[in-house]
């Protein structure tokens, strides 16, 4: 796949661009680059419109992760939830602990005590809520939201979208430029 991306510099150079890399990005990309071009097209296709991903898709694609882990986290505390009522119960945690195995037990222990801000073996509503926030900012990191943002460096006629052709094009000019 390098030699195709570096045919397309070689052959089509007025489409290119230089593109400075954030150091992670760049260190992604020289580790795996063929991993690198799938993620990131991935994004593009996925969340991108008729002009490639933009800024606003990649926030909503950040909103999509954070989302799914909020309900994931929910789900994980609110199975236990046997009357509905939002919150935990220590005699909830206990009865659902009952019929957890020996791995589950300790995750879901972990789970309601570190949810558990008042210490009281139970869970009132906020601090599952508060539980479920913590887990959506935690699913994407500051690192990945700026990997992500940097896929808009390879815009390469400046519109403001990065279209599949443009990351194709300016992954092959920086893989080039770093030596691969």
């Amino acid at each position: 796949m390098r030699f195709l991306l570096s045919l397309l510099i070689w052959f089509c150079p007025t489409l290119a661009h230089a593109v400075d890399l954030p150091a992670a990005v760049q260190k992604r990309l020289d580790r795996n680059p063929d991993a690198f071009v799938a993620d990131a097209l991935r994004l593009v296709a996925g969340f991108g419109g008729p002009s490639g991903l933009t800024g606003a898709d990649i926030d909503r694609a950040i909103a999509v992760d954070r989302a799914a882990a909020r309900a994931g986290a929910l789900r994980d505390l609110l199975v236990a939830d046997f009357d509905g009522d939002g919150g935990l119960s220590a005699v909830e945690v206990s009865g659902y602990l009952s019929i957890l195995s020996a791995r589950g037990r300790g995750d879901f222990l972990t789970t309601v005590s570190d949810a558990d801000q008042g210490q009281d073996g139970a869970l009132d509503p906020a601090e599952v809520g508060a539980a479920a926030a913590r887990a959506a900012e935690a699913a994407v990191s500051v690192q990945e939201v700026a990997a992500m943002q940097a896929l808009l460096l390879f815009d390469g006629d400046g519109d403001g979208g990065v279209t599949a052709a443009e990351l194709r094009r300016g992954v092959a000019q920086a893989a080039s430029a770093a030596g691969g």
